[in-house]
């Protein structure tokens, strides 16, 4: 199961506040422009043991679309219970979503994957201040039931740029 949590770190990185599929429709072409998760937002993403690490995400926000490179540092550990922990190492990775209809503060996610022969998901959960200036976002990794806990990821940001 060691494996598992290992091959399980590379994904995680990808439930950063901008990644995976989401569950939301395309928003009207008419109201496409430049939306709130426009621009460079820098803060820490905390996992358990009190660990944290630095993220920034350099977005780009057109209409429901948001897509750029997020940029995550070293010391964020992951405990997957009976399956093992690991500390996840820095890295950087492109990203892409969009917004919830109606909702261009609003980012809501899921991604499904298979590590080990096991079914894995993901749900991710993003808000941007009416501001634009802080977002906060939450990823819950839905592990099998025989690893005994699902780690909770969470983030918080302010726009440096």
């Amino acid at each position: 199961m060691k494996k598992l949590l290992f091959a399980l770190s590379a994904v995680l990185f990808a439930l950063t506040p901008a990644a995976s599929v989401v569950l939301a429709a395309p928003a009207p072409a008419a109201a496409r422009g430049a939306g709130p998760y426009q621009g460079i937002f820098s803060g820490y993403v905390y996992g358990d043991r009190g660990s944290r690490a630095t993220i920034t995400l350099e977005l780009t926000h057109v209409g429901d679309r948001v897509s750029g490179e997020v940029t995550l540092g070293e010391g964020l550990y992951v405990d997957g219970g009976r399956c093992g922990g690991a500390y996840i190492p820095a890295s950087v990775q492109a990203a892409s979503g969009q917004t919830l209809r109606g909702y261009p503060n609003r980012l809501q996610a899921g991604v499904d994957f298979k590590l080990s022969g096991l079914k894995i998901s993901a749900a991710l959960d993003s808000q941007i201040s009416t501001d634009r200036e802080n977002l906060t976002a939450q990823a819950v990794i839905d592990l099998p039931w025989l690893c005994g806990r699902d780690p909770v990821l969470k983030a918080e940001l302010s726009k440096i740029k």
